[in-house]
C-alpha cells in the first residue's frame, strides 16, 4: 500500500468515528420519542424496532472498520510510529498536539508520520474484508 493510500485508509477512521457518533445520537432521539409515546401501536413498535436494529447493524459495520484501522496501525513494527499514527488518526490530534505529546517539533512529528506511512514501514499484503493493509 502506497503512502497516500495509507493516509486515506487511516483518515477514513475519523469519518467512521463521526458517523458512529451521529448514529448513536439518532438512536437516542428515537428511543426518547418511543418512551414519550404512550400506547404505541404494534405497527409503530415494529417500525421502531426495525429502525433500532438497522442502526445497530450500521454501528457494528463501522466498528469493524475502526478495528481494521487499529489492526493496521499495530502492524507498524516501530512502537513510536504506532503512537504517532494512533494519536493522529485514532484520536484525531493536530500536528501541534501530537508534537507536544512527543515533546518534539511539528516538523519532526510530520516526519515520523511519513516514516510510519512509507511503503515497507509495516507488514505488507495482509487483507481484511477486501482492504489492503499496511
Amino acid at each position: 500500500m502506497e503512502m497516500q493510500e495509507k493516509r486515506i485508509f487511516l483518515e477514513h477512521y475519523l469519518r467512521v468515528d463521526r458517523r458512529i457518533d451521529r448514529l448513536c445520537e439518532i438512536q437516542s432521539i428515537w428511543r426518547a420519542c418511543a418512551i414519550r409515546i404512550q400506547g404505541m401501536t404494534g405497527q409503530a413498535l415494529r417500525h421502531y424496532r426495525a429502525m433500532d436494529e438497522e442502526i445497530n447493524r450500521q454501528i457494528d459495520e463501522l466498528l469493524a472498520v475502526k478495528q481494521e484501522a487499529v489492526d493496521a496501525i499495530k502492524t507498524v513494527p516501530d512502537r513510536r510510529l504506532q503512537i504517532v499514527l494512533g494519536r493522529r488518526y485514532l484520536l484525531g490530534e493536530t500536528w501541534k498536539e501530537l508534537a507536544a505529546y512527543l515533546q518534539t517539533t511539528q516538523q519532526e512529528a510530520i516526519q515520523l508520520h511519513e516514516q510510519g506511512t512509507r511503503p515497507g514501514s509495516a507488514v505488507r499484503g495482509a487483507k481484511t474484508r477486501g482492504r489492503a493493509r499496511f
